[in-house]
Formats: structure tokens, sequence, C-alpha cells
């Protein structure tokens, strides 16, 4: 499943490996999507931080949420690092994301 329009996002999914099929949760109804985007960000020094516009999960191929944010505010290289934040899930989950390693071809690949 897709989010529509979101060709203008980044996009983040969080696998949850190992989960039995009967254990598997729910798409999050609205209120606990809301909860969720409040949560969960992209944070950057000298920047607002970015909330998901959606977020969609669970899939059948394993992936337990997968989040879009906007690309409002562009990361750029000079930003040196993205981190992706939540504390919607039952453990909080803090990736930082060296954007200097993320170059193809001389370019921000993101």
């Amino acid at each position: 499943m897709e989010a529509e329009g979101t060709d203008d996002c980044y996009i983040i999914s969080l696998s949850a490996g190992g989960y039995a099929q009967v254990d598997r949760p729910k798409q999050p109804d609205q209120a606990a999507q809301n909860r969720i985007k409040s949560l969960t960000v992209l944070r950057r020094p000298k920047h607002n931080d970015l909330h998901p516009a959606v977020v969609i999960g669970p899939r059948d191929d394993g992936i337990f949420l997968v989040y879009y944010f906007k690309k409002t505010d562009p990361v750029l290289l000079e930003d040196s690092a993205v981190e992706f934040r939540t504390d919607a899930a039952p453990v909080p989950i803090r990736l930082t994301f060296p954007l200097n390693e993320m170059m193809f071809d001389g370019k921000l690949a993101l």
C-alpha cells in the first residue's frame, strides 16, 4: 500500500522482523496516526522538525510502518546529518543519517 501524492516526500520504513502473522498490528486508526505523527520527527540543526504527513502500515511484506515526510524544507548536504526519532514505538528509536555518506554521483541521494 502506497500513499498517494508522495513523490515529494522523504520516506522511511521500519521493519518489525520476526513478529508472527497473528501478532501483526492493524493499520493505525486516525487517532493513533495523529499520535504517531506528533511523536515522530526528522531533525536537523538550524531547522524546524519535520513531522510525517502520512503514516501507513503494516504491510504484507514485513514492513511495520512507513513514514512520509513532505520535502517542504529540503535536506541539504550542509545540514551534515538528519536524525529520525520516534517515541511512538514500544522502545524509542533514534537513527542518524550522515549526509556525506549518502552521496551518489557527486549529489546528495535521498
